[in-house]
């Protein structure tokens, strides 16, 4: 493929492409954010709904309380006897019609609404002129009057109404508000009912000129059946289908559903005191009519600009990629050998400039391959030196064998011993390549260190172990042990007088390995303590040559820095080095217990 073919194709992939992706790319985020803007827009109109309808709750909450606190008004709910059907009118009837229609005016005088109390006599007292539909009788038989009588005083909201009572019969989509009246020992003495009727003043409150062709406004109840809508032939089922799902648990919330094939965007707000909901639901296609007409124009737009695009690029790319052809038949030359070809080099634009570096290029070139020939050959030559200087470990652990055994066959036990442990201990040098180890290993391999260096300094100095059984056989970091052990032979027993005692000891912890290497060796100044394992310092194995800090730093790399050592010391008392790691499983144990001392 050439140069011209590849810029044709990329221009068309990462340019023309692109651009008819972008106004569906573009239409997709900006639907994204209409919709959250419409959504953040909808819940606050919601909120403010919501406060409008809190209003009429609580001047609806209002009359109540002025009704259930008016001791005269419950005094004549009390009395039963009257000298003269007159007098109970004009003392009872009359007085208590009064009080209600007074508190009507003055608490509900903004909305349509009607006051009822039905007393426990069979009684019914009203604010307003209505006929009563129901009798007594047929009142106390439906279930909300035994559920309101229950509540003790507290209100029961009831909405659409005639799903539950009609008193009148033209109060079946009222918003009722249902409590029990008390007198002051708490008896009770009838029952108030004030209901609003939704088509005044609340029903206003859905209605706008400025909402989305297609929108429905809502308030259903908690058993998602509609108290009030902007569209009387609205399908509740489709409420239903909705708001009856388990995971709608939020007060306020946005969300996008299928009705009947049809997309819509759904809005709700709870009213905390009565647990209705605000529903507004909107058909996708209002929301994104303009966004779509914008999506089209971009495309046809693009499409234009295509077609530019496309001639231009031709005619482009053949004024570049000429020049480069003949480049590219004179680069051919130089695998052939042939260093004498020259680039007619014209202007001073990149493909010049390109041009001028070939010719350097290829005068350089002879020099160039000369010098890597060179460089490989010295390369070769350091290589070879450097396998004729290796001394084979194999023939160095062999003749350590070969002493071992003739010392042994001679009677000198204590150098069989001492050429056996360090054997060992090169041989786990040289050849262990495993980044852990079982417990129990790295024990051997520090009691061969520790053999070794009694052998050196007499019995200055002994060891102890005591580790359970099922803790030798866990994992840890190999050669973690013996810089621990060295650096207390070494710097710990230093220049004291009394046999000096190393104990190793290991024990499980909150789900942790915790060994403990620990001396009754001179100690460590406090001076030092506080910068062993800060900054690099002398405490650091012979042997081994791997320092405190060291064993602490691969410690944290492997596993973090909740483990790695703990050191405590005492001047004159003695070193406790504690080493917390991760319990690894893995490993056998054999040994049963290991005392050098």
């Amino acid at each position: 493929m050439t140069i011209r073919q590849k810029m044709l194709y990329s221009i068309i992939c990462f340019v023309i492409i692109p651009m008819l992706f972008v106004p569906i790319l573009t239409f997709k985020s900006n639907e994204k954010i209409l919709e959250s803007k419409i959504n953040i827009s909808t819940q606050q109109t919601l909120a403010e709904i919501a406060k409008n309808i809190d209003n009429v709750i609580d001047s609806m909450v209002a009359a109540s309380n002025m009704i259930c606190l008016d001791e005269e008004l419950i005094d004549c709910l009390s009395k039963d006897e009257y000298e003269s059907p007159y007098k109970w009118y004009i003392e009872k009837k009359g007085k208590i019609e009064s009080k209600l229609t007074n508190i009507q005016n003055g608490s509900l005088y903004s909305y349509n609404t009607d006051i009822f109390i039905i007393g426990f006599d069979g009684d019914f007292y009203a604010a307003s002129a209505y006929p009563y539909t129901k009798t007594y009788e047929d009142i106390i038989e439906g279930e909300w009057y035994d559920q309101v009588i229950s509540m003790n005083g507290y209100m029961l909201w009831m909405a659409p109404a005639g799903e539950h009572l009609s008193l009148t019969g033209e109060d079946e989509y009222n918003i009722t508000m249902a409590r029990l009246i008390k007198d002051v020992a708490g008896r009770g003495k009838g029952i108030v009912l004030i209901s609003v009727y939704p088509e005044m003043r609340l029903a206003s409150l859905f209605k706008s000129d400025d909402k989305i062709n297609g929108t429905q406004m809502l308030l259903i109840n908690e058993q998602n059946n509609i108290i009030l809508s902007n569209n009387l032939s609205f399908d509740e089922t489709v409420i239903n289908n909705i708001f009856s799902k388990k995971d709608l648990v939020n007060s306020r919330d946005s969300l996008v559903h299928y009705i009947n094939d049809e997309q819509w965007v759904i809005n709700y707000y709870t009213i905390s005191k009565t647990n209705w909901k605000i529903v507004q639901m909107t058909p996708y296609k209002s929301l994104m009519k303009e966004i779509k007409e914008l999506r089209w124009y971009n495309i046809a737009v693009n499409l234009l600009l295509m077609i530019i695009l496309v001639i231009v690029s031709t005619l482009l790319s053949w004024s570049i990629t000429n020049p480069l052809q003949k480049l590219s038949l004179l680069m051919k030359e130089i695998p052939r050998g042939d260093f004498s070809v020259q680039f007619n080099v014209k202007g001073n634009d990149e493909v010049a400039s390109l041009g001028k570096s070939f010719n350097v290029m290829v005068q350089e070139m002879n020099a160039l391959i000369n010098k890597l020939e060179e460089a490989h050959r010295q390369r070769e030559q350091a290589r070879l030196e450097a396998l004729q200087a290796q001394i084979n470990p194999h023939f160095l652990l062999n003749t350590l064998n070969s002493i071992k055994w003739m010392a042994t066959m001679s009677g000198v036990t204590n150098v069989s011993q001492m050429i056996s442990a360090l054997g060992s201990l090169l041989e786990t040098s040289l050849y262990s390549s495993e980044e852990m180890i079982p417990l129990e290993q790295e024990v051997k391999y520090v009691s061969n260190y520790v053999l070794l260096q009694k052998i050196r300094y007499g019995d200055r100095f002994g060891m102890e172990i005591e580790i359970p059984d099922n803790i030798l056989s866990y994992r840890i970091p190999c050669f973690i042990l013996q810089p621990l052990v060295e650096n207390a032979i070494i710097h710990g027993f230093e220049g004291i007088e009394k046999r000096g005692l190393i104990a190793i000891k290991a024990r499980e912890e909150k789900g942790n390995i915790v060994i403990e290497v620990g001396d009754n060796g001179k100690g460590i100044p406090e001076s030092k303590l506080n910068n062993l394992l800060k900054i690099d310092n002398e405490m650091k194995g012979r042997f081994s040559n791997i320092g405190i800090k060291n064993v602490d730093e691969r410690i944290r790399l492997n596993y973090g820095n909740k483990y790695g050592l703990r050191i405590t010391s005492n001047e004159g008392e003695g070193t406790l080095v504690k080493l917390i790691l991760p319990i690894v499983e893995g490993g056998t144990s054999h040994d049963k217990g290991i005392n050098c001392g």
